[in-house]
């Protein structure tokens, strides 16, 4: 079902969609250039999506604390049509919110490229990343590249305090998102399970890709905070 301008997503999410929509601002890529930021990676082989989250410390007038994320979307096209009758990824491709690469693997020729382009447009302080999937390319960034690279490792120790804070910031208005609507659906997709986000099998829909890479990159930020 689609409402609101977000497909539906879990019957039970951990956020509130009002509060999430309320985080909402218009910024651009152009308008956060040369900017501090920590990065979430989250990388997927084939069923998911490949999402990149940039997380900005922010100064709002009334706020102690707020943050706005720069999401950026992969997903292999076969995959996509595959499953289009469940997501709308063709709509979300077409109004520039997912990029879809050609044949049913992920493009890590683009995703490297990117992650170069991004460090080059911000001040990145990290790249943290999942390590399924992303070990050895992750390697390759910070070898070949000099990307600054940094594992972090998935389990309730690592991601509960940021992902309290996340929810807080939403609930508070300090969450600022640029109403990627892949990001809107994934979050109204997220639940948790001992205090982490709790990931759907490879064959389940709802993805929550960028939302994992969200808040590894609010806990990068955090680190740098201490």
């Amino acid at each position: 079902m689609y409402r609101l301008n977000v497909w539906q997503s879990s019957s039970s999410p951990y956020l509130r969609m009002s509060d999430w929509s309320n985080c909402e601002r218009e910024f651009t890529e152009h308008d956060m250039l040369g900017l501090p930021c920590a990065i979430g990676f989250d990388m997927a082989l084939k069923w998911d999506t490949t999402a990149i989250v940039c997380v900005f410390p922010w100064q709002e007038e009334g706020r102690d604390e707020c943050y706005r994320v720069l999401p950026y979307f992969f997903m292999p096209k076969e995959r996509a049509l595959m499953s289009r009758h469940q997501v709308p990824w063709l709509d979300y491709e077409r109004d520039g919110f997912i990029t879809l690469t050609d044949g049913d693997i992920t493009d890590f020729r683009l995703i490297r490229r990117k992650l170069n382009e991004l460090c080059k447009k911000f001040d990145v302080s990290t790249i943290n990343y999942d390590r399924k999937f992303a070990e050895s390319f992750c390697q390759t960034l910070q070898d070949e590249d000099g990307l600054p690279v940094a594992e972090f490792a998935q389990g309730p120790a690592t991601f509960t305090e940021p992902t309290g804070r996340m929810e807080g910031l939403v609930i508070s208005g300090g969450l600022h998102h640029p109403g990627n609507r892949v990001l809107d659906w994934q979050a109204g997709n997220l639940t948790l399970k001992r205090g982490m986000p709790a990931r759907p099998d490879a064959e389940n829909h709802r993805k929550i890709d960028g939302m994992v890479a969200l808040i590894m990159g609010l806990a990068g930020v955090m680190s740098g905070e201490e």
